[in-house]
């Protein structure tokens, strides 16, 4: 059997696909997300979570909220910009920024889920664009417009996250940021399902992560 395989999945409660690549290590999806994780160590944290819901389902709902760094910040920013200088609404976007994207994973619930997925419509984020850059353009502050536009290109596109991870890293606690939503997502939704966790073994799984990060960081020394 192949160490790396391709996965599509339509599964329970999905109705569109999702595409992944696993292997023993992990999963890596086709937006460029890493998961140290796999569909086998799932089934042992939370036995029949798989059944419920999908691999697919899960990992999407996951990296709903590994970009909602940028983009609730990115709503907050907008919004603030209707009723004040982007500037000061640019600020104060940065300073929220640094807060929601290292403590997220707090806030992972079956309900909230479905808020973060709201935020990160594309065209509710477009609307509220336009509609900022059309109310400052027709009050003439055209600067205005220009920073509008630089902000919701430095948030929409990451810019802003690859820049507090380069300073501060990605992860928290010895485990990434990426991992701590995906353990919150199988914990959230197995309770939401009445499934009991095998805490132990979710223990176990922060361990070998740690230890990995630990022999990947050794092999990088010269």
């Amino acid at each position: 059997m192949s160490y790396l395989v391709g996965v599509m999945i339509k599964g329970p409660r999905t109705q569109q696909n999702f595409d992944f690549v696993e292997s023993p290590t992990g999963i890596f999806t086709t937006d460029g997300h890493w998961f140290h994780i796999t569909r086998d160590q799932v089934d042992g944290y939370a036995p029949g979570l798989t059944d419920a819901y999908s691999m697919g389902v899960m990992l999407k709902d996951a990296e709903e909220w590994v970009v909602s760094s940028d983009n609730v910040s990115l709503v907050i920013f907008l919004l603030l910009s209707l009723f004040m200088n982007c500037i000061f609404a640019g600020i104060i976007a940065l300073v929220f920024f640094p807060f929601w994207h290292y403590n997220k994973s707090a806030f992972v619930s079956f309900s909230s889920t479905k808020v973060i997925k709201l935020i990160n419509v594309e065209m509710l984020l477009v609307l509220l664009a336009v509609l900022m850059i059309s109310i400052k353009g027709i009050h003439g502050e055209y600067i205005q417009v220009v920073v509008g536009f630089l902000f919701f290109f430095f948030f929409k596109f990451g810019w802003f996250r690859s820049l507090v991870n380069r300073w501060k890293g990605d992860e928290l606690k010895g485990i990434p940021l990426n991992d701590r939503i995906m353990r919150m997502i199988i914990l959230k939704y197995s309770l939401h399902e009445g499934i009991d966790l095998k805490e132990k073994n979710v223990n176990q799984w922060e361990k070998d992560i740690q230890n990995l990060l630990r022999k990947r960081k050794k092999k990088k020394k010269p």
